[in-house]
């Protein structure tokens, strides 16, 4: 899956994972991003 977010691959910014991150999730104002991870991890990510 490739995914880009204000022309930046968002490969570079979910680096914080481990193993694949499985699925995202955009909040409502698009300010934070969800990433779920196959390392069995959940993070919350602050877009600029």
């Amino acid at each position: 899956m490739i995914i880009f977010y204000r022309s930046t691959l968002l490969s570079e910014i979910l680096s914080g994972h481990n193993k694949p991150v499985m699925s995202i999730s955009f909040s409502p104002n698009r300010k934070l991003l969800a990433s779920g991870s196959r390392d069995k991890t959940v993070r919350i990510w602050q877009l600029s």
